[in-house]
């Protein structure tokens, strides 16, 4: 990847493709929701599916930049992260204890979770 050529409040750039942090809530995660991710001209609606993990990348196609004299425009990769309070009342620390025991609840990495920068290539190959 390139440096970015310039500042941008919400995306980073890499030739034509761009790329934006997206935070979503853990019931967003858990359940799945549909969210508008900003864009070049406004938002798209995008679907988040139930279970998603901190860290998968959505691809939308063509919602990059344009090539200069072309008809090729790049893509968005979308780095979705789950938002995890830094404090919480005593309703929501008791809701969430509750779940605390459960081993669905328990992490189960598998040998398909991939690192970043391999998640990143693998939009490139």
């Amino acid at each position: 990847m390139q440096p970015p050529t310039a500042d941008h409040p919400v995306f980073e750039r890499d030739g034509n493709n761009l790329y934006i942090n997206y935070y979503i809530s853990f019931p967003q995660a858990a359940l799945g929701d549909t969210v508008q991710i900003p864009i070049l001209n406004g938002f798209a609606k995008v679907k988040i599916a139930p279970g998603t993990q901190s860290g998968q990348m959505l691809r939308l196609q063509g919602k990059g930049l344009p090539e200069l004299n072309g008809r090729i425009v790049g893509d968005l990769i979308v780095n979705v992260n789950v938002w995890v309070p830094k404090s919480l009342s005593k309703e929501e620390k008791d809701a969430i204890a509750k779940f605390a025991g459960s081993d669905n609840f328990a992490p189960k990495p598998g040998a398909k979770d991939k690192s970043f920068f391999s998640r990143v290539k693998q939009f490139f190959s």
